[in-house]
Parts: structure tokens; C-alpha cells; sequence
């Protein structure tokens, strides 16, 4: 953001304030560039600082461990002015205790009604089952070398990618033919292919950029019951049941095996119960309690400040 954007950004605020007549509000920032109209947002919002929604790097992107590495200092600047510091995994919580501060962890989730019920479509009809299923970017955190191992030892599966290709070499994947790469859907439409996925992928690398990442799709998978065969991701619900562990192309393929051949309705069940207790709507809650703690309605924390 340059400083004619930030300054641009300013006005509007003040403007939305004295049109709408507020008086007191909270500033919710979720990406690190917003620090850069940190002092006008202040300035509009008439003294308390905002919110800071803390720890979605690895999921806003496509990143790269460069440009992970060249917002950190803007990261720490907000994690360090904000009253109500949220992050979205243990990994940041702990990181950010450690650095004296005090979070609030609150995991992603689902829009559980958006995806848990789709209407019947037809649009993966021609393609053969089982359908071993996966969407989102593909960038370099998904480990093309993995996926492509077993699509190429289950020739008999018919792997479908949904997402747009950020950056990544995927022509070995593309020659494969059980393999179809459907480019980048509307979101309306991502439960609906959802609704023709028999197992569902997270196949992500294990690394600095990902270690600290709470799947959002997992939340979504479930919502319909799926089997969600996954790599060791640290912030995965491990002793849970749910889900298939993963570790290396062997292994992953025989987890997809077993998840295939799973015949549970209870463990279907449960999972739907997972996402439905992981909504939006409660992490909302759950902010919302900080936030009120932190500054109630009516009082205002840094008036001293102010004048």
C-alpha cells in the first residue's frame, strides 16, 4: 500500500464515521499490509486500535516463503499494537505467547450450511468412480511429487483437482490419465463437486510455511462426511478418528485405500458433527467475547489518549 492509498483509505473512513454517525467502533485487520494505514485508521476510528485477526498467511496467497519473510516485521508491528490479538492455530499461539503477548486462538471453520447440503447436479457424471478429490490452489505448498506417486500407483482412481495453478510445474500431473485438473470454479459451485468426491485430499508439504496451518477445507470436507486423507500437518485433529494421517506416497495411497472402503455411517455422522461445532458463527462468538472483555460498549480504552 503506498502512502497515497493509506492517505485515500483515511478519508473514507472519515468520511463512512461522520455520515454514519459512529461513535465507537472496532477495526478487524486480517492481512499485514492494512499496517501500513495503521496511524489513519486510528486517526479515523477516534482512538482505539484495531483488532488484529492474526495468523492466515499460509492460507492468503499464493504465498512464498519470500514474501512470508518480507511482511513479518509489518506481523509483529500489528501483533504488538492491537488490543485483541486472534490467531488461528497452536503454532501461532505459542509463538505469540512466547513473545509476551496474549491470544486468543480461535481455528478457521465452515460456512456448514453452505456446503453440508448441495442440491443434486450432475456435473462430474462422465468421470469414472471412485472420485479422490481435492480443491484449492495448487502453489508451492501442495506436494506435486506426492500427489503424482499415487495417482500414479491407482490408475483405477479417478483423481479430480479443483483450484487454479499458482506458479507450480504440473505437466507431469496433466499427463496422467486419471487425472483431470478443472482449473479455478465459482465458490457457489465448490459443494457440488464436493457432493461427487468419495475421498477428499490434503496433500500439503511439510514445512516452516505450512506448519503453522489450519486447513479450512477440512471444515468444509467434513461438513459432508467425507474421508479426508491428509499429510502430518501439526494442526490437523489427530486423536480424533476423523481422518486419515498420511506419511510419504506409499502410505498415502494405502490411507486413500482404506478411506475408500470405509462403510461407517456413524463416523460419517461425527465428522458432520465436527463441522457443525466449528462454524464461522462460533469463532465470531468466541472474538466477540474477547472483544467485549478487552473494551466494553461505552468505554472507550485509550481516551486518555485522545485528549
Amino acid at each position: 500500500m503506498t502512502a497515497e492509498e493509506a492517505e485515500s483509505h483515511t478519508r473514507c473512513f472519515e468520511k463512512l464515521y461522520s455520515d454514519f454517525q459512529i461513535a465507537e467502533s472496532c477495526a478487524l485487520l486480517q492481512f499485514p499490509y492494512w499496517a501500513s494505514d495503521r496511524p489513519g485508521l486510528a486517526r479515523s476510528l477516534g482512538g482505539p486500535r484495531p483488532i488484529r485477526l492474526h495468523g492466515r498467511l499460509a492460507e492468503t496467497g499464493p504465498p512464498s516463503h519470500a514474501s512470508a519473510s518480507s511482511i513479518s516485521p509489518k506481523k509483529r508491528r500489528l501483533s504488538k499494537e492491537c488490543d485483541v490479538l486472534v490467531v488461528t492455530s497452536q503454532e501461532f499461539y505459542e509463538r505469540q505467547q512466547a513473545a509476551g503477548m496474549k491470544p486468543i486462538l480461535a481455528r478457521n471453520g465452515a460456512d456448514f450450511d453452505f456446503f453440508a447440503s448441495p442440491r443434486s447436479n450432475d456435473l462430474l457424471k462422465d468421470l469414472p468412480k471412485p472420485i479422490v478429490g481435492y480443491y484449492g490452489a495448487i502453489a508451492d505448498w501442495f506436494d506435486l511429487d506426492l500427489l503424482t506417486k499415487v495417482a500414479e500407483s491407482r490408475p483405477q482412481y479417478t483423481f479430480v483437482l479443483i483450484g487454479q495453478v499458482h506458479q507450480v510445474d504440473v505437466s507431469r500431473l496433466q499427463l496422467l490419465p486419471n487425472v483431470h485438473l478443472l482449473g479455478e470454479k465459482n465458490y457457489r459451485e465448490i459443494p457440488l463437486f464436493l457432493s461427487h468426491f468419495d475421498v477428499c485430499l490434503i496433500p500439503f508439504k511439510l514445512n516452516n510455511l505450512t506448519k503453522g496451518v489450519d486447513p479450512v477445507k477440512l471444515y468444509e470436507y467434513f461438513s459432508q462426511g467425507k474421508p479426508v486423507v491428509a499429510t502430518n500437518m501439526a494442526e490437523l485433529p489427530h486423536n480424533t478418528g476423523l481422518l486419515y494421517i498420511a506419511n510419504g506416497p506409499q502410505d498415502f495411497a494405502q490411507k486413500v485405500d482404506e478411506a475408500l472402503q470405509e462403510n461407517d455411517p456413524q463416523r460419517k455422522q461425527q465428522r458432520i458433527g465436527f463441522a457443525r461445532e466449528n462454524t464461522w458463527a462460533a469463532r465470531v462468538d468466541a472474538m466477540e467475547q474477547a472483544v467485549s472483555h478487552s473494551f466494553p460498549l461505552g468505554v472507550h480504552p485509550h481516551r486518555d489518549l485522545q485528549q
